[in-house]
């Protein structure tokens, strides 16, 4: 295996065999009763992905050795120099075949040497590379846009996509079926049947030149930027044929068959929202939720994804690593506990301050020691300090520490300190210490399985087994329907289902075909035929007035626009077929003076026989993006008993989601207007209605109410419950 790696490793270990051991009188232990051996291999970042291995030239004497060694395996191939050498060829296609290029080394050695099984594993991760050059094309766009009062000085991503961290990548926009709505001019979901599977958006934040002219209000200045919306959704089609919709908020954008929500910022709306006046009267700048939301989506957000962009240039198993974490955590029902950035922190502390080990140089490494520093890690004593591009000195690393000292108990419960957010920002409010301690057990629990079972057998069933959330703990779970979920694929024990439409990836440019809109056969029927048929006396009476060429150009007034073209050809449009073969209609009726149209299908006319796909290249027609029913459900239940309850669910296509009661909201409260909420009297005050408790019967019987549709069934578990 040493020869056949070469370069691609630095150094290669076998784990010692256990010595076994028997009584002095008892039988002796069968040493080839081996079931396995385990070898540990260190790669090398500059050579494990290499799919070529170039030997020596054809005709000198080492070729021989080279071809005995490697088998069917080589062969003769010219190179860029000129040279005819002995080579080896991978599989190689896209980055997830490349990362396995030792494994296929591996492989082959074992099936040549003890005929060892084979066994294929893949990821997919080619989509950031599609969406990263989406991304590069639309800001080159918005730079060139001309008639702009204000040109467009920076571009920058904010989404985990930018930063090859998205756990599920943007797959290109696919037509779903859907009503068209002519406000919003989106393709919205089906009410009856299931939801059309969900599209994110790739949120990017635009800042303008700067100028005197902005106004001295917020409101004045969010009017502006929803002008700015406007204006450039219109020049966008004018000069690009780019489709857009612009709203009061942002900009959603359709490129390259993927979403981008465009949001303008600029420094000035950020210093009015920190403007207060103090008890004497004086301006003062002060941080609130508002400026603090907002700073960190157009300021702190960019500058993050700049650094661990940076981390996952450096070290190539970083993105897939820090996925699989956020999958993990996902998968324990605390999407909405744990922050997406604090976990990439976590992941990229691991890549930059490896000691005593290298920096992991493979996922499964690199997901263990996530495992391992979240639980073992002392929270509760010393901070996280992940210095970003290497901008913290000694004095810095010292005066943070001792900053945590003094001022622990103002600090969150996971403190992670970078150079430019020494205040843990992205940890300020969560984890709390419940769900700290929570992660901290279920970290544990599950790098013991995966270093025990699953070593052993890393088929996908079994690593599947520490993305299972345990579900006994809660007090309540809401069971979710599935066909409604939009994210049901990316579950951890999704299936295939013939019955829900898979994805359709559409080729070549971006809106180059949409769907067929505003399509209503009786109205076609009814105001655009208008056929008069009229003959007095006649048994058999003829069409008159009938033009299918003008009822489909003229009435129909469909515009069909193609690049480089106005109008395009009509397709398998045939009048003489349509007249004789498929109308087919008989109209009789003697002595009428007016007669009805016989076996006249209008939509199987359009659909079936002219079978015309409306192709218009920058068409204003968009999906409807980042819809996920599951997660404003979990949000309509936050904001109606977030007081009674903590919620629990798996954003990447979770079914159930957990609910944990809130001890201190189930004391009796004296009666008022403002406890009255989800609230009944307590048993021991019925006669006085002094005090009152939550119902719980009415709490459980409000999560199928809000979630009617949505939710199949709500599973209790009395036994956990500490209430009353």
């Amino acid at each position: 295996m040493e020869k056949a790696l070469g370069k691609r490793i630095r150094t290669i270990a076998m784990k010692p065999l256990e010595v076994p051991k028997w009584p002095v009188y008892g039988t002796i232990v069968n040493y080839t009763s081996l079931t396995s051996l385990t070898f540990g291999l260190l790669l090398d970042d500059e050579y494990s992905f290499n799919v070529l291995e170039k030997g020596p030239n054809a005709d000198s004497p080492e070729a021989a050795d080279f071809k005995a060694f490697w088998g069917e395996k080589s062969e003769m191939r010219r190179f860029h120099d000129g040279s005819i050498c002995e080579a080896v060829l991978w599989p190689g296609d896209d980055l997830a075949s490349k990362r396995l290029t030792c494994g296929h080394v591996i492989k082959f050695i074992l099936e040549k040497e003890v005929c060892a099984p084979k066994q294929s594993l893949g990821t997919g991760e080619e989509q950031h590379l599609e969406v990263m050059a989406a991304y590069q094309e639309l800001s080159k766009y918005l730079r060139q846009l001309k008639d702009i009062p204000l040109g467009i000085s920076s571009v920058q991503g904010i989404s985990p996509v930018f930063r090859h961290t998205e756990v599920f990548p943007p797959m290109k926009a696919s037509r779903s079926k859907g009503t068209f709505n002519r406000d919003r001019r989106m393709i919205l979901p089906l009410v009856t049947g299931p939801c059309s599977e969900f599209i994110p958006c790739c949120r990017v934040v635009c800042h303008l030149e700067d100028s005197g002219k902005w106004p001295d209000s917020v409101d004045a200045i969010q009017n502006i930027k929803t002008a700015f919306y406007i204006k450039i959704s219109e020049l966008l089609k004018k000069q690009f044929k780019i489709p857009s919709v612009p709203t009061e908020k942002f900009l959603d954008i359709l490129q390259g068959g993927f979403a981008f929500r465009i949001e303008v910022a600029h420094v000035k709306e950020l210093g009015l929202l920190k403007e207060s006046r103090s008890n004497l009267g004086h301006l003062v700048l002060q941080e609130n939720e508002a400026s603090v939301v907002l700073e960190k989506r157009t300021v702190s957000l960019p500058r993050f994804t700049n650094s661990i962009y940076g981390v996952y240039q450096e070290h190539k198993s970083f993105g897939l690593t820090a996925r699989l974490a956020k999958r993990w955590v996902a998968s324990q029902l605390l999407s909405d506990h744990f922050p997406d950035e604090a976990v990439e922190l976590l992941v990229a502390s691991l890549y930059l301050h490896p000691a005593p080990f290298t920096p992991p140089r493979t996922l499964i490494s690199g997901f263990q020691r996530f495992l391992h520093l979240l639980s073992s890690f002392d929270w509760a004593n010393q901070p996280l300090i992940v210095n970003l591009n290497s901008e913290l000195q000694g004095s810095d690393l010292e005066e943070i520490r001792q900053h945590f000292s003094n001022n622990r108990s103002l600090l969150p419960n996971m403190c992670i300190v970078t150079p430019t957010e020494r205040n843990s920002l992205w940890t300020q409010s969560l984890p709390t210490k419940l769900v700290l301690r929570r992660l901290q057990i279920l970290s544990q629990e599950s790098l013991k399985c995966l270093e025990g079972q699953c070593l052993e057998d890393l088929s996908p069933e079994v690593v599947q087994q520490i993305f299972r959330p345990p579900i006994e703990g809660y007090d309540a779970v809401i069971h979710i329907n599935r066909k409604v979920a939009t994210r049901r694929r990316e579950g951890v024990d999704a299936k295939e289902d013939a019955t829900l439409r898979m994805r359709e990836t559409v080729s070549g440019k971006a809106a180059d075909v949409i769907q067929i809109i505003d399509f209503d056969p009786v109205r076609l029927y009814v105001d655009d035929l208008k056929v008069i048929l009229i003959r007095k006396g006649a048994d058999i009476i003829q069409i008159i007035d009938f033009d299918p060429v003008r009822l489909y150009v003229d009435d129909l007034k469909v515009i069909l626009i193609r690049k480089a073209a106005d109008v395009i050809q009509i397709i398998g449009f045939d009048p003489v077929r349509l007249y004789v073969d498929d109308l087919k209609v008989i109209l009789i009726r003697k002595a009428a003076d007016v007669i009805q149209i016989i076996g006249f299908d209008p939509v199987r006319l359009y659909v079936d026989d002219l079978k015309v796909m409306l192709i218009r290249k920058g068409a204003d027609v968009i999906q409807i993006v980042d819809f996920d029913p599951v997660k404003l459900y979990v949000d309509d239940l936050k904001d109606a008993f977030g007081d009674h309850a903590m919620f629990f669910h798996d954003q990447f296509g979770g079914t159930v989601v957990g609910v944990k009661w809130k001890m201190p909201a189930f004391e009796s409260k004296p009666t008022k207007v403002s406890s009255m909420i989800a609230a009944v009297p307590e048993a021991s005050s019925l006669n006085t209605l002094s005090t009152v408790v939550p119902g719980v019967e009415g709490i459980l019987s409000d999560f199928q109410i809000i979630g009617e549709g949505l939710v199949t069934s709500v599973e209790v578990f009395p036994e956990n419950w500490k209430i009353k």
